[in-house]
């Protein structure tokens, strides 16, 4: 499938429980809207009324014992992210940042679950709709500094039952993350330890980049 090309940019943050994806995104979305920019800022699942009642069913972790119903969870969920909000976003020329995205399934439940890797290729391709993140940000974070991170306090209505996923876990899921980004242009690598602000910057200057390069601010 041809990649679609809409007015707005797709920018999509990755990167393990605790890597700190949902604060940066929100402090670029800041400076992007400081400098006069259509913003929005979204996340999966949950992006929708549907996704948040599908990010509820994901976090009771009942079907964690089943990865494919796991997975089809989220593939519906982003069905209904990319035609309800997304995909209309960009049309009008909307910034669109998305904490998580099609890699999350590759890196969670192709390597951390199991899951074939030929169908969750079909199926993400399936509900993308021919969009393509224009750049993805990962956050490369070792498992214990992520874990002490969550530890330090409680996130109220996120996946918890990730949080309490074994070692092994994290690092399949951190070792799809460091295959699927190995030699891709498209991606900009950032040390999740470092200062908010400084990563944030760089994230935004990247952007202004981008849509400079198109005439669009």
């Amino acid at each position: 499938m041809s990649k679609m090309v809409t007015a707005g940019k797709l920018v999509v943050f990755e990167g393990i429980d605790g890597a700190g994806k949902s604060t940066l995104a929100a402090r670029v979305a800041s400076l992007l809207q400081e400098d006069s920019c259509q913003v929005l800022l979204t996340r999966e699942p949950g992006g929708t009324p549907g996704g948040t009642a599908i990010r509820g069913l994901i976090s009771e972790g009942c079907y964690r014992d089943v990865p494919e119903a796991e997975y089809l969870l989220f593939a519906a969920d982003r069905a209904l992210h990319i035609s309800q909000v997304i995909l209309p976003a960009l049309q009008r020329g909307t910034i669109v940042l998305s904490d998580r995205m099609i890699d999350s399934s590759y890196a969670y439940q192709v390597c951390g679950r199991g899951v074939d890797a030929s169908v969750v290729a079909t199926v993400n391709q399936w509900t993308m709709k021919g969009i393509v993140p224009d750049v993805t940000v990962y956050l490369a974070i070792d498992y214990a500094t992520a874990q002490q991170r969550l530890n330090r306090g409680s996130r109220p209505g996120d996946l918890a039952h990730y949080d309490q996923e074994r070692a092994d876990f994290f690092r399949r899921v951190t070792r799809g993350y460091e295959s699927l980004y190995a030699n891709r242009s498209d991606v900009i690598k950032l040390d999740a330890t470092h200062k908010v602000e400084s990563n944030a910057q760089i994230v935004h200057q990247y952007i202004c980049d981008l849509m400079g390069a198109d005439g669009s601010i």
